[in-house]
């Protein structure tokens, strides 16, 4: 039955950290607000996977210490899938960044289109002798 506690004990510990990653990550602008509501969410049902399932439901599950290779991968897939999302999260900042940059872009092209049809304008009526 110990395994089923260091189980238990492990899913909530990483449920926690999870909420607390996404929080933290999103505060320093590492991740979009999406992804890390999405890993809140899937840390807070860890959590409540830890604490409402039985301990002889683990038990069960995992008989003596073969549930730590379990947990093991569980831990580097999630570790792995919180990086793409921040990875993910990066593309898409620096693509809203650039999209503002373009925008800014294409109006000063307008304002400067403006000013040369105003200036050519200029030039005509200077050079006709209105």
């Amino acid at each position: 039955m110990e395994m089923a506690v260091v189980m238990k004990t492990g899913t909530i510990v990483f449920g926690i950290v999870m909420i607390l990653a996404g929080f933290w990550f999103h505060s320093i602008k590492k991740l979009t607000v999406n992804f890390a509501v999405c890993w809140s969410g899937l840390g807070t049902l860890q959590i409540l996977a830890g604490a409402i399932v039985p301990t002889w439901m683990w038990g069960r599950l995992f008989v003596s210490w073969q549930g730590i290779p379990f947990l093991c991968l569980g831990v580097v897939l999630l570790i792995g899938g919180f990086l793409v999302s921040m990875a993910l999260s990066q593309l898409i900042m620096k693509n809203r960044e650039l999209a503002m940059q373009v925008a800014l872009l294409m109006g000063e092209k307008e304002q400067m289109e403006l000013e040369l049809e105003e200036a050519s304008e200029q030039h005509e009526k200077t050079a006709v002798g209105y």
